[in-house]
């Protein structure tokens, strides 16, 4: 999905802030995988990958699940 906006489609400006982790943990969000789903690609506890999720909505000034995988979807991030 493509949006014509410019302001849509530009990275946040923090999103250079995630580890190599978060980045991948983003990525798998925007797949709609669950924290369990991640947790098993990752061989870690669900748990582990809810505080991951927690450390990148702070990175980037977001509260929630849903706003991260809005985010991620807006700059084409899959």
């Amino acid at each position: 999905m493509h949006h014509t906006s410019n302001h849509l489609s530009l990275p946040h400006p923090k999103i250079y802030l995630l580890s190599d982790t978060e980045w991948i943990i983003l990525v798998y969000l925007t797949n709609g995988l669950t924290s369990k789903d991640i947790a098993v690609h990752m061989n870690v506890m669900p748990k582990s990958i809810d505080n991951y999720k927690n450390r990148i909505g702070k990175k980037l000034g977001m509260q929630g699940y849903g706003a991260l995988y809005k985010y991620a979807v807006i700059i084409d991030l899959f």
